[in-house]
């Protein structure tokens, strides 16, 4: 009964404007921080790649290990590895060499080790491979678990934050049903009341001056009107021979 009232369509219809805005939102938020930053995370890395390749262009194989070298002494979260011709490591700081993929450059993602003190992480690297002249294979890339676990806390967030608003909205559109057919109950009881002959009835009023009281006070006045009327045609009646 509650679920077809127009109060609960009406709430209903505005619980799911407001969960449509608030997922836009949050989409909007989502969008400027977890994917922006794997853009730019994509974007440093390419970088990093066009540079090292400039470095191997212009000083030769030396030049690109000293700077594969000095870089990967960074913690910074960054993966290096350089391989030649027979797969075998030149330089960098990637122990193992990840699957690589039949492009000649594309993205890879794959597990990476990481020691935090006396215990080792599973994390995820994302990286970019390329050939380099000579038959040289160069690995680019981050460890982008921060990321991943950044980007996954905002969409559990957004979940959460939808589905506190739908059950907020879902019980707050009950509520205002069952009030309303309440006093929509209200009224009809006394309707029925009065149409049982008991003219003296009367709509109830709560005092809110809102559309029902309004609609309560102006039948009210209907109805003393008619037991005026009917006062007056019974006294016509008593008053004839």
């Amino acid at each position: 009964k509650l679920l077809r009232t127009s109060t609960f369509r009406l709430a209903a219809l505005y619980l799911l404007l407001f969960a449509l805005s608030v997922g836009a939102l949050l989409g909007y938020v989502y969008w400027n921080t977890a994917v922006l930053l794997e853009q730019q995370t994509d974007e440093t890395i390419r970088a990093e790649v066009q540079a090292l390749a400039d470095q191997y262009r212009l000083r030769g194989l030396r030049g690109i290990i000293d700077t594969i070298q000095r870089r990967s002494s960074d913690e910074s979260g960054s993966v290096y590895l350089l391989t030649d011709v027979t797969d075998e490591r030149i330089a960098g700081n990637l122990t193992t060499r990840p699957p690589m993929p039949a492009e000649e450059a594309s993205w890879i993602e794959f597990p990476l080790e990481v020691e935090k003190g006396t215990t080792r992480e599973r994390h995820v690297a994302r990286a970019f491979h390329t050939d380099l002249a000579g038959g040289f294979d160069l690995v680019v890339g981050r460890d982008v678990e921060a990321l991943r676990q950044f980007a996954s806390i905002i969409r559990r967030t957004i979940y959460y934050a939808l589905a506190i608003a739908l059950v907020l909205g879902l019980g707050g559109g009950l509520l205002m049903s069952r009030n309303f057919l309440r006093r929509v109950d209200a009224i009809t009881a006394a309707s029925r009341t009065i149409m049982a002959g008991n003219m003296s009835g009367r709509m109830p009023v709560t005092g809110s001056n809102d559309e029902l009281d309004r609609m309560a006070l102006a039948l009210n006045e209907m109805l003393e009107q008619i037991e005026a009327l009917i006062a007056g045609m019974k006294e016509v009646s008593s008053n004839l021979p």
